[in-house]
C-alpha cells in the first residue's frame, strides 16, 4: 500500500522505501506486544505473511531503535506499544 500510494503521490523512492520499512516494522512490534507473541523470525513471518529477509531488517532496525529487547533467545519484550 505505502508503495503504491507513494508513487501515486510523486514521492521519492527513498521515502517510499523508509516507509515502508516503518510499516513492516510496526506489523512485527504489534504481534510482538501480543499474548500468542512466539521470538522466531520465521514464525513471525508467517504470521505477518511477511518475506522473512523483510521481517529480519525489521527486527534489525526495532532492535537497534530500543524497541524491541531480545532478553534471551526465548524472552523478547518491547518497549513501547504498537500503533494499532
Amino acid at each position: 500500500m505505502v508503495s503504491r500510494l507513494g508513487r501515486q503521490l510523486g514521492l521519492s523512492a527513498a521515502f517510499v522505501a523508509a516507509a515502508r520499512q516503518q510499516q513492516i516494522a510496526e506489523a512485527v512490534l504489534r504481534l510482538a506486544c501480543s499474548k500468542s507473541f512466539r521470538p522466531n523470525s520465521r514464525w513471525i513471518a508467517t504470521r505477518t505473511g511477511l518475506p522473512l529477509d523483510a521481517v529480519n531488517s525489521a527486527l534489525d532496525h526495532l532492535i537497534r531503535h530500543g524497541d524491541l529487547v531480545m532478553e534471551s533467545a526465548e524472552r523478547w519484550t518491547t518497549t513501547r506499544p504498537a500503533y494499532a
